[in-house]
């Protein structure tokens, strides 16, 4: 009822009103650390999705050093920060040293660590190592639901592969009686499973039951960087909660924009150099907060032609913004 008000009354707004209520409560949001820091594991992929622009990535393929990441953890321990995500650009199980991030973050007092799969290398080794360590979560991404659609989107994966590597998965952590690990099952909605999603939703919700939820995703475009039919740019845009609540660390220590800015466009500080409060509170930072909050998105390209803009209040809200 609340929210139904609130769609009658903001038509009849000021736009110079209702973007200053806005910008304050924005303002408000941004906290002494982030909320979330995530961590690039690894660069490396074994897909080709049409989803992503893995392909068309000008960095070197490689880990991030072992020792780069707890000094990361680290910072984040010291500081309080509660949410550690392993992966970013690439598939974080390629990585022999996952296990040993997540335990490492977890043994010093990380609340929530997460990681995400496309699950070609969730073999029964790697499987039970997940669900013996004490990760909170893992997105397990499947975009398809029969299996001519699902090689369509996910190139280079194999269906009935990556199908028997899901169901066994979630067979062994109720084995292992593992209650605290989530699992949540993804799909990047575009042209080619679209039809797809009803049954897609039904199908994993009664294979998940209590052990995690569905996911649908609207495809985005990376930024502008990736080309895809069913990514498109909202209308009415207000400030991405990203600068304000997340940071992110490439393999070698650059900390980006947000998790659409694979290439490295927008360096906003090095943890090799600078400790997170330095980069979260450095000026790059706050020149891409300020050009948010005026609307000034044509200063930041990545920004001017993202299709994942999500609005803070409405993150909060848990609603997306349209």
């Amino acid at each position: 009822m609340q929210h139904s008000l609130k769609k009658i009354i903001k038509p009849f707004i000021p736009q110079t009103v209702l973007r200053e209520y806005q910008n304050i409560k924005i303002k408000k949001m941004l906290k002494p650390i982030p909320e979330v820091v995530g961590i690039e594991n690894t660069n490396c992929c074994n897909a080709h999705c049409i989803t992503c622009p893995h392909g068309t990535s000008r960095r070197k393929l490689g880990f991030m050093d072992i020792n780069l990441s707890r000094h990361i953890t680290d910072e984040c321990v010291r500081l309080g920060i509660k949410n550690l995500a392993i992966g970013f650009f690439g598939e974080p199980l390629l990585d022999t040293l996952l296990i040993d991030r997540i335990d490492y973050a977890k043994k010093k007092g990380i609340e929530k660590v997460t990681t995400f799969s496309n699950a070609g290398c969730l073999n029964e080794d790697i499987s039970r190592r997940l669900i013996e360590s004490d990760l909170d979560k893992i997105t397990i991404s499947i975009d398809g639901l029969e299996q001519e659609t699902y090689e369509r989107v996910n190139i280079g994966l194999d269906y009935n592969k990556v199908s028997e590597n899901v169901e066994k998965f979630i067979a062994m952590k109720r084995t292992f009686n593992n209650k605290k690990l989530s699992v949540i099952i993804c799909s990047t909605v575009v042209e080619e499973n679209r039809h797809e999603m009803e049954a897609y939703r039904s199908k994993y919700s009664k294979m998940l039951k209590d052990d995690g939820e569905v996911v649908l995703i609207a495809a985005f475009n990376w930024g502008g960087k990736h080309k895809i039919n069913d990514a498109y740019i909202r209308k009415n845009r207000v400030p991405c909660h990203r600068p304000w609540n997340q940071l992110i660390f490439l393999i070698d220590g650059t900390a980006v924009l947000c998790c659409c800015d694979y290439d490295a466009n927008v360096v906003v500080g090095d943890i090799n150099k600078q400790s997170i409060p330095e980069i979260w509170k450095g000026a790059v930072l706050e020149d891409i907060r300020k050009c948010h909050l005026a609307r000034e998105f044509v200063k930041i390209p990545l920004c001017n032609e993202c299709s994942e803009n999500y609005s803070v209040i409405q993150l909060k809200e848990g609603k997306e913004n349209s």
